[in-house]
């Protein structure tokens, strides 16, 4: 009798592990929830798979593999069936349902790809329905404005524009603004509108790369001091780019002889942005700290991650 009971308890768990889409359980591991996803991809018929798809994105409504799900059913309807419509359909009806304003964007991005490989007046049409929009994932309106920036029709480049100045409207982060202001400033420089170009690169100057890209435009310009500048914060930022753009070379031919670079490096590492905000922190031997009680001291603090 007990190794009945056993078994029968070995049958019931191996049932919640391998078929939770057929459940309402809201306490599944996200392991399980990822390897239930996998089995499903792997079902050989289309419509079984198709159906399936749609069951797991039902009884996880609320879990962010509900977009991997959406991605995933959308390609078999596209590329195991040919119904570009009905996958298009199912987009629409995930759509309505969707509150989370991360997830529609995403949904809402993976459709306008699409829609751009097979019909672009309707991938145009998208962007501009969005554009009008209370839509607000800042990466749904930049990554339409690269398809417009880098496409082949110029006659869409205003569409980039807009694109890009919507994502900045709708981040709050500065490092998310200044990387859609990178893009925008490539735009601008690519419209022949330089002066804006440098104006929006020089606010997004805190995105590394930002600097790196507007030293070039500023050294094509014959503008070399300016561009050393550039060059010089993208070096005291992000370490291993010395070498690739060559400063030393730079430097020496706008300044023979001078041999200040190290110090101008060393000199735009050092910010102040005023007060640092009251933050706990574990220091590599694992004691606690609070900023609160440095203050009024001289504190170097080095932050590294451990992988």
């Amino acid at each position: 009798m007990k190794s009945t009971v056993s078994l029968l308890l070995i049958v019931m768990l191996a049932g919640s592990v391998l078929l939770p889409g057929c459940s309402e359980r809201k306490d599944i591991p996200d392991f399980y929830i990822l390897q239930e996803l996998e089995t499903i991809s792997q079902v050989k018929k289309p419509e079984k798979k198709i159906e399936r798809f749609k069951i797991f994105i039902n009884n996880h409504a609320d879990h962010p593999y509900r977009v991997l799900a959406a991605k995933r059913l959308f390609s078999a309807q596209v590329e195991e069936t040919g119904d570009m419509a009905g996958a298009l359909s199912s987009y629409d009806d995930i759509l309505q349902r969707e509150k989370d304003p991360l997830v529609r964007g995403k949904l809402y991005y993976g459709k306008f790809e699409a829609l751009w490989e097979v019909d672009r007046d309707r991938a145009v049409d998208l962007a501009r329905e969005l554009l009008r929009s209370e839509e607000s994932y800042h990466k749904l309106f930049l990554y339409m404005g690269y398809y417009f920036l880098y496409g082949e029709d110029e006659e869409l480049a205003p569409l980039a524009e807009k694109c890009f100045l919507k994502a900045i409207e709708n981040t709050d982060d500065t490092f998310q603004k200044n990387h859609v202001r990178m893009v925008y400033g490539e735009y601008l420089n690519k419209q022949d509108r330089k002066e804006e170009a440098y104006a929006v690169l020089s606010q997004a100057s805190e995105y590394a790369f930002a600097n790196e890209i507007l030293g070039g435009y500023l050294w094509e310009d014959d503008r070399r001091e300016d561009a050393l500048a550039a060059y010089i914060k993208l070096v005291a930022g992000v370490p291993g780019t010395r070498e690739g753009i060559k400063l030393d070379s730079l430097y020496a031919l706008v300044h023979p002889g001078l041999g200040d670079l190290e110090d101008k490096i060393s000199k735009s590492r050092i910010i102040d942005k005023g007060m640092i905000p009251d933050m706990d922190f574990v220091d590599i031997r694992g004691h606690h700290h609070n900023l609160r009680g440095y203050r009024g001291t001289k504190l170097v603090i080095t932050a590294f991650s451990p992988t």
